[in-house]
This record gives structure tokens, sequence and C-alpha cells, in this order.
């Protein structure tokens, strides 16, 4: 498409349909995340090296709502809350850990606290009904997998393509 004409028919429909999606993502999520990180979301209040953690931790309740069943309408507010508090736990697991690991000194204080957290965020989820499920892998290609995964760079930011990335903005 050229600067100065119009959008197709079909086009204008493709545009609609992702806005309707992105709409809907940001309605769930609102209801779903924690209401503090949408707020300091919101405002601008946010730290800029905690936005990825923030945006992972929105993904991460809806995700878990997911694991559930999939509608945020058939969860209970108390199920609710515990997805949120999980939520919560992850940020802020995230957070410390990213601290921790830019410092030179493993501070024991610091170790207990991510300790305590992942203990947290295990009974949040155990609470919750989302529980460990065994499983038959394959080990080639699991290997195979491990070393694709090992070859490509690791970013702290997400990648914007993905839709992923997408449903953790929430204005």
């Amino acid at each position: 498409m050229r600067k100065g004409e119009k959008h197709s028919v079909e086009s204008r429909n493709r545009i609609a349909r992702g806005t309707r999606w992105a709409l809907e993502q940001r309605k769930r999520a609102k209801r779903i995340a924690p209401s503090e990180i949408i707020a300091l979301q919101r405002s601008g209040m946010l730290s800029a090296s905690l936005r990825p953690y923030a945006a992972q931790a929105v993904e991460e309740s809806l995700g878990f709502i997911q694991a559930l069943g999939g509608d945020e309408q058939g969860v209970s507010e108390q199920r609710l809350a515990l997805v949120q508090d999980a939520a919560r736990a992850g940020l802020m697991l995230r957070a410390l850990v990213a601290k921790t690991l830019q410092g030179d000194d493993l501070d024991g204080d610091t170790i207990s606290k991510i300790a305590s957290l992942i203990n947290t965020r295990r009974a949040n989820l155990t609470a919750i009904g989302l529980d460990r499920i065994s499983r038959e892998i394959d080990l080639a290609a699991h290997i195979e997998a491990h070393e694709v995964r090992a070859q490509q760079p690791i970013s702290a930011e997400p990648d914007p393509e993905s839709k992923s990335a997408k449903v953790g903005v929430i204005e």
C-alpha cells in the first residue's frame, strides 16, 4: 500500500478484528490482573526496569485462568484472588531475582526472600488447583529443542510482534 491510498474493505475488516481482539484482551486483563499493577502501568509510575516483569505478571494471570478452564466468568472470586496473589508474587520474585543477579554479592537475606516467594507461589498455585502434571517426553526431541533455545539470544524486553507482549500493555 502506498502513502495516501485507502485500505481495502478486507484490510479494514482485518484491522477491526485485531482491534476488537486487543480491546477484549485489555478488558480481560483488567478483571484478572492485580489492580495495583494495572494502575501503575496506566499512570506511568511503574519503573522502566519493572515493565517487562509487570507485563509477564499480567500475561501469567491470563494463563492461570486459561489453565483453570479458559473462562474467567466461571472462576470463583476466591480463586481469582489467589490468581492475582500468584501474579503479584511472580512479579516480586522476578524483580528480586533480577536485582540479585545484577549485583556482585549474594546476600543470604535476599536468597531467603526469594525462597519464601517461591514457596508462596507454589502454595497459591496448589490452592488454585494448578498441579504439576507428569508426562512422557522424547529425549531426542527434548535435547533438540533445548539446543535451539540455547542458540537464541536472551532479551529482557518482550517481542513486540508477539500477541503475548501486547496483552500486558494496559492503558
